[in-house]
């Protein structure tokens, strides 16, 4: 048998006669992973589904149920195809190049710099917290609106006890208003508890990223006078 024979055999080119090796890169597997998705503007607490496929780095990436993502190597997102921004949270286990929960934004009145947060996803392996016990302890520093960085406004706070601690800063660096809600009020709020000219929904979820146990809320507020001012959080700790 022929030495270049051999050589084919044994998948072993290089070794048996040198020269540079031609293997062509292993292409990249699209990985789609599941989703719950809260819309802003939702008259009850129903979900629908979403999916977020990672098409690889550099490559626009379809959303379910609109829009798409670009990942750069960095790790930072990019967003596109209808919409005007995004906000990734935390990471996916399974795969990090896609984030634990996501805030999707279209472009608001108020032109292209203006952004209007429609959807909030939630994968959907994330474990849903109905007791406001399981959330004894826990803070929730960062909020996020529109898909900006709205911590400065307001914090989340839950006592061994389970009350909720709600602390609203008129400015920065300000002592800030504190409003207290009960577990029950808890209870109340994930099928909507009126507050001032809002019903207010949230949703406590309890998932492992980045190697630690975390939680995160997403907040819906339908207004009750009818004037369209509906939004949609997302608390992360």
């Amino acid at each position: 048998m022929k030495k270049n024979t051999i050589c084919l055999i044994t998948f072993a080119l290089a070794a048996c006669g040198g020269g540079g090796g031609n293997d062509s890169p292993t292409p990249h597997t699209t990985v789609s992973s599941k989703y719950i998705a809260y819309h802003y503007a939702a008259t009850d607490s129903q979900t629908s589904s979403a999916q977020l496929s990672d098409y690889g780095a550099g490559i626009s990436s379809p959303i379910l149920p609109k829009g798409s993502f670009t990942y750069a190597s960095n790790g930072t997102y990019s967003w596109g195809n209808g919409l005007s921004g995004g906000s990734g949270v935390y990471q996916l286990p399974e795969n990090p190049h896609l984030p634990f929960a996501a805030m999707l934004c279209e472009p608001g009145l108020g032109g292209v710099q203006d952004k209007k947060a429609t959807y909030v996803l939630v994968a959907a392996n994330a474990i849903k917290v109905t007791s406001a016990l399981d959330l004894a302890g826990q803070n929730f520093t960062t909020s996020v609106s529109d898909c900006q960085d709205d911590s400065q406004t307001e914090r989340l706070s839950f006592d061994a006890q389970g009350n909720m601690s709600r602390t609203t800063f008129h400015y920065p660096n300000s002592t800030g208003v504190t409003t207290i809600y009960s577990p029950a009020d808890f209870t109340q709020m994930q099928t909507g508890l009126n507050i001032v000219s809002a019903n207010t929904r949230l949703h406590a979820f309890k998932l492992i990223a980045d190697g630690k146990t975390r939680y995160l809320l997403v907040e819906q507020n339908k207004s009750l006078n009818g004037d369209g001012k509906d939004s949609i959080y997302l608390w992360k700790q």
